[in-house]
């Protein structure tokens, strides 16, 4: 498939047009499978069961923020190696993350497990977000895939799967009766793709197994840097879901939730589309001079924000006809400030996905963001004392989006700045 590009394309450039151009397909089963089977769920489970599927996945996907960061090591160690041809390198990085990620998710799985015996919640809650924590580690077989700038197979693989599994939702109605039967129809195509090509991976390159797990402990140390960063704040928006919850009427928390996760999907093209991309960066980036640095620096941010205010427009529309008036989730006042945040992740994930991988200084762009947000999580709880809940989400989305833009422009600055500029 991939020599039908053309002939003189570079082999990676070939790799990665075909993962870019398979990545936006399966955004069409994933936007139509979503869109037309959330209502169905919610008419199947009703509002309460509705808001608890929801709330569930988020706790899972907020307990399971370590992934973001070790699965990144995983993809750097090893697209590192491949770099420097070096097998043996490629699989020690490989059972290095294999480890690692086992020791983590076994930690997120407990936390999870108690947090819901706490709460008191019924087995399937808990199970609900256990299949959302596990989904999030599995992907490290996606990522080191993609280390080889080869993602095309698991976006081959997503296509299928999504469409099996979202037939299914429409066409068997006790999927849509039970929260771990739905989760299960949103969450396995996720699943199934990144065993099927972790499999195919080993496979085709049975060396991987006969790697040692010698950096354990670095990845478990960096991965932590990061995933404190780039998944806190993706974790305190699925926090945020949990507590509204608990603490607002259903519909309002129905509300939120589902554009929560409206905004992760839309978030998804982002990521398919960087993820491939700054594997062949990774590949290629040694052989650039610092002048070519500075400006693909510069652009990626550039692009970010462009598309972030996108995303934020668009999510506020889909919010007022979309969730209000298709699945009769009434709009509630305030709340607004939460899609100035959605557009600034969406810029950060842009930024971000890029510059951990060849930044020589990734940790003053990972410490700023876990400063800010944690300062923006803080104001946040503090103002909840005075305001209600949704209007605490309110503070907090606004803190965090403000210094965020703050920092993404800093850090690009401080990475320009921190390499002599070179003729090419």
């Amino acid at each position: 498939m991939i020599s039908r590009f053309r002939p003189w394309a570079h082999r990676e450039q070939r790799k990665l047009l075909l993962s870019l151009s398979t990545n936006f397909l399966t955004r069409i089963p994933g936007t139509i499978g979503l869109l037309w089977f959330l209502p169905l769920l919610h008419s199947g489970l009703g509002t309460d069961g509705y808001a608890n599927l929801l709330s569930a996945m988020a706790l899972g996907s907020a307990a399971g923020f370590l992934a973001s960061g070790t699965n990144l090591m995983g993809r750097r160690l090893v697209g590192q190696a491949y770099s420097d041809t070096n097998q043996a390198g490629e699989a020690n990085g490989f059972a290095s993350v294999v480890v690692a990620n086992g020791l983590a998710v076994s930690v997120t799985l407990a936390t999870v497990a108690i947090f819901c015996w706490l709460r008191g919640v019924g087995i399937a809650y808990m199970t609900v977000a256990a299949i959302a924590s596990f989904t999030l580690f599995l992907a490290m077989l996606d990522e080191v895939r993609v280390a080889y700038n080869e993602h095309y197979v698991t976006a081959l693989l997503f296509i299928a799967l999504q469409s099996i599994s979202y037939a299914i939702g429409f066409l068997v109605p006790e999927a849509r009766q039970s929260i771990v039967a739905g989760a299960l129809v949103l969450q396995s195509p996720y699943i199934l793709a990144s065993l099927i090509t972790g499999a195919v991976l080993l496979y085709q390159r049975p060396y991987l197994l006969k790697g040692w797990p010698v950096a354990v402990r670095s990845v478990l140390r960096q991965g932590s840097q990061l995933a404190v960063a780039d998944g806190f704040m993706l974790a305190t928006l699925s926090l945020s879901v949990v507590w509204l919850q608990s603490s607002v009427s259903t519909p309002t928390a129905a509300w939120f939730a589902t554009v929560v996760r409206l905004f992760q999907t839309l978030l998804t093209p982002v990521v398919l589309l960087l993820i491939p991309l700054s594997s062949y960066i990774r590949i290629v980036w040694t052989s650039k001079s610092s002048a070519q640095r500075h400006t693909f620096t510069k652009a990626t941010l550039v692009v970010g924000f462009v598309y972030g205010a996108a995303v934020a427009v668009g999510l506020f529309v889909a919010s007022q006809f979309y969730v209000g008036r298709l699945l009769h989730l009434p709009v509630p006042d305030g709340g607004h400030w939460i899609f100035l945040l959605f557009g600034v992740i969406v810029a950060y994930k842009c930024y971000s996905c890029i510059a951990y991988v060849v930044q020589d200084d990734p940790a003053h762009l990972s410490v700023w963001t876990t400063t800010v947000v944690g300062a923006a999580v803080v104001i946040g709880a503090m103002a909840s004392f005075a305001v209600d809940p949704l209007s605490a989400v309110n503070v907090f989305a606004l803190v965090a989006g403000v210094a965020m833009t703050a920092v993404l422009i800093w850090n690009t600055a401080h990475s320009v700045i921190s390499l002599p500029v070179t003729s090419g």
